[in-house]
């Protein structure tokens, strides 16, 4: 099996090292939005002549069967990244900033990311910081300030501060795994890297958690395991995966330019429901 498996890693390798000098913003906006539609029309049409309770499972057995490959050694320094930096050390540290400032605060707080992105990857050589990035950033953080309000943090609360420091950290180590991430040179493609990632993870956080609080009780339900689900395929898998492929693609800058809308949506979504 570990043949085949570096065997179809090798021919999958190779296709998809000839495309990765082609990021996608250099593909034509209009070509983007056509195929998207044209893959939702297929979507749609295949949900219709599917039972919808067969869907997850042919998700994975096709995801599986077309990208469960070994990384490569080169490979696994951006498994890392996304592993630790990203999915354990920022989800880490912004649930115990919770525990000390609202959620909302410490939501806006968590998406300082571009703040810590101009600053570094200029300095490190990973991306150019042009006056329009320059001004992006700055409306960016003029935005998530006016949402944050300063003045309503009691910055007097030893816990407060402590709080805010934790979900500060949380935003530096998200902004270490974005410029990596766009200084990496893949040899897979992040998809089929995303199941190691989330494997280091999983080992890790449970691994923390079994240490720290012992063994959990849970009350299992049906909306309970729904949750679960849709935490680790849409929460999880496809949020991570998207991140990955937009990091890569275009400027590290851009990239967390781009997470400030996250608060944005999250204070609109209630409102519309």
């Amino acid at each position: 099996m570990i043949a085949r498996l570096t065997e179809r890693q090798t021919r999958q390798g190779a296709r998809f090292d000839a495309r990765r000098d082609q990021p996608l913003n250099r593909r034509p906006i209009s070509a983007t939005a056509l195929e998207t539609g044209n893959e939702l029309d297929a979507a749609r049409r295949h949900v219709d002549r599917e039972h919808p309770a067969q869907l997850p499972l042919q998700f994975l057995d096709k995801g599986l069967s077309n990208n469960l490959v070994i990384p490569e050694r080169r490979d696994i320094p951006v498994v890392l990244s996304v592993a630790l930096l990203h999915m354990t050390l920022f989800s880490v540290l912004v649930a115990a900033g919770v525990r000390f400032l609202p959620a909302s605060k410490a939501i806006v707080l968590g998406y300082t990311t571009p703040l810590w992105v101009a600053i570094a990857a200029p300095l490190l050589g990973k991306d150019t910081l042009t006056a329009p990035k320059l001004a992006g950033a700055l409306l960016g953080l003029i935005g998530l300030a006016v949402i944050l309000n300063p003045t309503s943090i009691d910055w007097a609360n030893a816990n407060v501060v402590l709080g805010a420091g934790m979900v500060i950290l949380a935003a530096i180590s998200w902004a270490a795994n974005i410029i990596y991430i766009r200084a990496h040179r893949w040899i897979a493609s992040p998809l089929q890297l995303l199941i190691w990632q989330v494997l280091v993870a999983t080992i890790v956080l449970t691994g923390s958690a079994l240490v720290t609080d012992g063994l959990p009780h849970v009350e299992w339900s049906w909306r309970l395991a729904l949750l679960f689900l849709y935490s680790g395929l849409i929460g999880t898998a496809l949020a991570y995966w998207a991140m990955s492929m937009v990091n890569k693609s275009i400027s590290a800058l851009t990239t967390a330019l781009g997470t400030t809308g996250t608060p944005l949506v999250g204070i609109a979504v209630p409102r519309s429901s």
